[in-house]
């Protein structure tokens, strides 16, 4: 390595020097000494510069300009030293100055043609390049360029000469003939735009895929007939993506039933790229939102895209979007994992995915491939609340706790699904008799959302069960029933907190609501409503409405006993 770049430092020097440099100078000629330090000094500016030592480069050659400012190479070489630091206010200065003292070199030009268009000065570039061509007009490479600088300028007319320059030199070929037809067609001259293809199609008239181009630039132009023709002889020179022409033809001329015809032989053809049909679906679902009754052919068509390309992703997602439009979620589900099966890389199939089996209340095979998305997506916060969740309803409140709390930590704002994982949180925390926690999870949903019915409820509820903070408990239920005077659950709550607090006629007035609307059909607060009618020294009532508790739910082993006593127990 060290060879090699000691060989184009002297390879460099040369260029500069000429083959003087083997001739032994003499000592009295002091030009000739000053040349060779100038030399000397302009190889470790570049050395410099090449290890990346850019202030010291600078400080060299800015020595050499200092001494002598027409010093192309110095002032190119600062040029190149400020490009490279992004400095192109300076870098332009300098590379201005190199091409005026040397116009004739073409490196020159280049890099201030590069500077120009770094920043954003096309017509000065294309002036330049223009310049380069008429020098070495062979060289093709630059009129590709001078089309950017075209574009860049607004010049379409200029950068489509510019590729029939390119046709003069290289013939007829059909990336410049396509990009000259699609220039055509943004400046509006759609006529030139179809003379280009039809040149091409003269050019090379066994290609099968040119008429079909220039049909489709016909149907564009409203040339229906011309459209057809050129359909049909694309599709007799067995190019089959002419079905989906063919379709649009018959769409446009509202003959549904054979637009649809060739829609489906056009699905049915592993040849035509599904990157072509996966438009026409998307364009159904738009539909199929309006028109529920287009889902049948939308799914016909969608039968025959996974049937076609049963190992490309995209169409098991497509078909998965359909599904769950026209709610079929567990089609959907397995359409989502047949797209993993080929593809695991996108993030909204897992998460699709995982809403559908949590909705499905299928928690181990949630917990699955929550597992392995995360594997793949360890940053995604839902991720971790759906995982949180699954446990939580696993009764595994531990494991719940370990991802929630994880899964909160990445939310970079509050939102409805962080609210959920402290409510969850707060929940499972309960669940492991942690109150502190429990309680400050539930305080944090309050914060965020003081109206919260299931928090006020919940949080009411598991402080009165404690007998702590009643003041706060009554507090909570009384602003829930308030704004929700017929909810029989948030009525028995309200009830039961004034029965913890002592107030048992005021508890008994508000677990009667409770019954009024619906909570007599439920046990627990059946009981409650004896346990409340006990201290209120209406002991015989109190035993049947236990009696009745009991009939609907026999498993509570403290209401069997208070039913067997005859008596309340605390």
């Amino acid at each position: 390595m060290k060879v090699r770049k000691f060989s184009i430092l002297i390879l460099f020097f040369i260029l500069l020097t000429g083959c003087g440099i083997f001739k032994k100078p003499k000592t009295t000629d002091p030009t000739v000494q000053e040349k060779m330090a100038n030399t000397s000094k302009l190889i470790d500016a570049v050395k410099e510069k090449n290890i990346g030592n850019y202030e010291s480069a600078i400080s060299k050659l800015n020595e050499l300009i200092t001494k002598n400012p027409k010093n192309d190479v110095a002032n190119y070489q600062l040029s190149l030293v400020y490009k490279d630091n992004s400095k192109f206010s300076d870098a332009l200065q300098y590379a201005k100055k190199a091409v005026s003292i040397n116009p004739q070199n073409d490196w020159y030009k280049l890099n201030l043609v590069e500077i120009y268009e770094a920043t954003k000065q096309y017509a000065p570039a294309a002036k330049i390049r223009e310049e380069l061509i008429a020098k070495t007009p062979e060289n093709t490479d630059y009129y590709f360029d001078l089309v950017v600088d075209y574009i860049y300028t607004d010049q379409w007319e200029n950068a489509i000469n510019t590729y029939t320059r390119v046709e003069k030199i290289n013939g007829i070929s059909e990336d410049i003939s396509l990009a000259k037809h699609r220039l055509w067609m943004h400046i509006n001259k759609p006529q030139n735009a179809i003379a280009e293809i039809q040149r091409l199609i003269d050019a090379f008239p066994s290609e099968n895929r040119y008429p079909l181009i220039l049909g489709d630039l016909y149907l564009k132009t409203n040339q229906l007939d011309k459209a057809k023709s050129l359909y049909d002889k694309s599709l007799s020179m067995n190019n089959t993506s002419a079905y989906l022409s063919l379709a649009e033809y018959y769409k446009l001329i509202k003959k549904n039933d054979s637009s649809y015809y060739y829609l489906s032989k056009a699905f049915a053809e592993p040849n035509i790229s599904i990157d072509l049909k996966v438009p026409v679906m998307l364009s159904y679902y738009n539909l199929m939102e309006k028109n529920p009754s287009m889902a049948n052919d939308a799914f016909s068509l969608l039968d025959s895209l996974t049937k076609t390309h049963p190992e490309d992703p995209k169409s098991w997602s497509i078909k998965a979007d359909f599904l769950l439009l026209g709610n079929r979620p567990k089609d959907a589900k397995k359409a989502f994992i047949e797209v993993l099966k080929y593809d695991q890389s996108k993030y909204v199939v897992w998460e699709e995915l995982l809403k559908i089996m949590a909705n499905e209340k299928n928690f181990d095979s949630t917990l699955l491939y929550c597992n392995k998305a995360i594997e793949l997506f360890p940053s995604q916060p839902f991720l971790f609340y759906i995982k949180g969740l699954s446990h939580y309803m696993n009764n595994q409140y531990g494991e719940a706790v370990t991802a929630l709390e994880m899964g909160k930590n990445l939310v970079l704002e509050p939102n409805e699904m962080y609210l959920e994982m402290y409510i969850y949180l707060g929940e499972s925390y309960h669940k492991l008799n942690n109150n502190e926690r429990s309680d400050a999870a539930f305080d944090k949903v309050l914060e965020f959302d003081p109206k919260n019915a299931y928090i006020l409820n919940n949080y009411s509820y598991y402080l009165a069960l404690r007998n702590v903070q009643l003041d706060k408990a009554l507090t909570l239920s009384k602003e829930l029933v308030s704004s929700n005077p017929d909810q029989y659950n948030y009525l028995d709550t309200y009830a039961w907190v004034l029965f913890k607090k002592g107030d048992f006629q005021e508890a008994l007035i508000w677990i009667e609501k409770s019954l009024a609307n619906g909570g007599n059909e439920h046990a627990a607060i059946l009981e409650h409503y004896g346990d409340i009618l006990w201290q209120n020294g209406k002991t015989s009532q109190a035993i049947e409405q236990w009696q009745k508790a009991l009939s609907l739910d026999d498993t509570r082993s403290l209401l069997k006993e208070k039913v067997n006593k005859k008596s309340y127990i605390e």
